[in-house]
């Protein structure tokens, strides 16, 4: 029923009685990717709310819809395509990705030692070797795979990526930030698209106190990719550097309105920080809609710290140690209803994310029942891991 009742309101939107074609619909999505007011813009594409659902129930109603037809389809020239012969190792090395992307990390095992026993010059196979062995958290294993994968073949955007940041990502001397830039230079030459390096590139430039270059390589991220609501919290953190805080609440309040849990918290941690050394206070309004966004974390306290260890084991709850304010804390995962969130702009990001590796030496935020003081751990109910730019308490201002 939702994704009927979905449906038919985009199409209405789209060919309803003087929507232009989705003219209007075009023109409401680009005052949203600026920021603007979801309301507000409504009305001034579409008009005043009740008009339009009763002309929405009006338009369902109808016996027939509208489409657009296409009379002049591609002219696809066959003669181009390259076809050739897939190959036993070819075969298991892909599928391999396909199980590592479905996290069934047992076969893409077994695929993988299949592939490379077949062909050990696979470039893929070892590609994949090393996602496999990153996601188990054998850093030094997946580097070698990831070099001999780009030795095998230098196109591959992503090995080279994984390569560099695994050599280079939690280093700030100037060396290591110019070498890391090289090649993330490198895989945008391969890939202009891919956001990851982008958004790495802006945090380099952060280190180099260059504000406004680092402001338009975020921003070149978020347009790349606008779904995700971290790379705009990054993009009001950098502002929020630069010391432009009207700017940051304004690009942070749409992510905290727009998007939920802890994507909401980071931007509205953003929020925050800028009110603060702005001496920008919040109005009633705002309080009001903050208190609504973060409903989710409702009955929980909150502490945030840097994760000391965090211990996977099977059958049994993650436990988390967190350093806060000089003291260590444990935490253990509550069995049901336990919630996770990290920052998109995380390097690995969500495709080779996993809550038992990588997340030592990392900004946190735990929500949690319980005594915080008690000898026993204490039941964590939400763990957000926070990108390096996200603003936390306990940092100098």
């Amino acid at each position: 029923m939702f994704y009927a009742e979905s449906w038919a309101l985009t199409h209405f939107l789209m060919f309803g009685k003087d929507m232009g074609s989705g003219q209007r619909l075009n023109a409401y999505i680009t005052q949203l990717q600026k920021g603007a007011d979801a309301q507000k813009s409504f009305e001034e594409a579409f008009g005043k709310i009740g008009d339009v659902e009763k002309q929405f129930s009006e338009y369902v109603n109808r016996a027939g819809f509208s489409a657009f037809v296409y009379n002049k389809p591609l002219n696809v020239d066959s003669s181009t395509f390259v076809v050739g012969k897939i190959t036993e190792s070819d075969t298991d090395a892909n599928l391999a990705g396909f199980y590592l992307a479905y996290r069934e990390l047992v076969m893409a095992g077994e695929k993988l030692a299949a592939a490379l026993k077949e062909n050990p010059q696979s470039a893929l196979a070892h590609e994949n070797m090393a996602f496999l062995d990153f996601q188990q958290g054998k850093d030094q294993e997946a580097a070698t795979e990831f070099d001999q994968a780009t030795e095998l073949n230098p196109d591959s955007y992503l090995a080279r990526y994984y390569q560099a940041m695994l050599a280079y990502h939690d280093k700030t001397d100037t060396d290591s930030l110019v070498n890391l830039d090289l090649a993330l230079g490198r895989v945008l030459q391969l890939n202009p698209r891919f956001a990851p390096a982008v958004i790495a590139r802006s945090h380099i430039l952060v280190h180099q106190q260059k504000f406004q270059d680092a402001f338009n390589a975020a921003l070149q991220a978020q347009k790349l990719e606008p779904d995700r609501g971290g790379y705009q919290t990054n993009v009001a953190a950098i502002l929020l550097l630069a010391h432009n805080y009207a700017d940051a609440i304004r690009v942070a309040s749409v992510v905290a309105e727009r998007w939920a849990a802890s994507d909401s918290a980071e931007a509205l941690a953003v929020v925050d920080r800028a009110r603060g050394l702005g001496k920008l206070p919040a109005t009633s309004d705002e309080q009001a809609k903050e208190a609504l966004e973060m409903k989710y974390a409702e009955g929980t306290a909150s502490v945030q710290g840097v994760v000391k260890s965090i211990t996977c084991e099977k059958s049994k709850p993650l436990r988390l140690v967190l350093q806060s304010g000089g003291k260590e804390m444990v935490f253990q995962a509550v069995d049901k209803g336990f919630g996770f969130g990290f920052s998109d702009t995380l390097w690995y990001g969500a495709d080779h994310f996993s809550p038992c590796y990588h997340l030592q030496g990392m900004n946190a935020l735990v929500r949690y029942k319980g005594a915080a003081d008690s000898a026993a751990p204490v039941e964590m109910h939400w763990l957000e891991i926070r990108d390096v730019l996200i603003p936390l308490p306990d940092q100098p201002q």
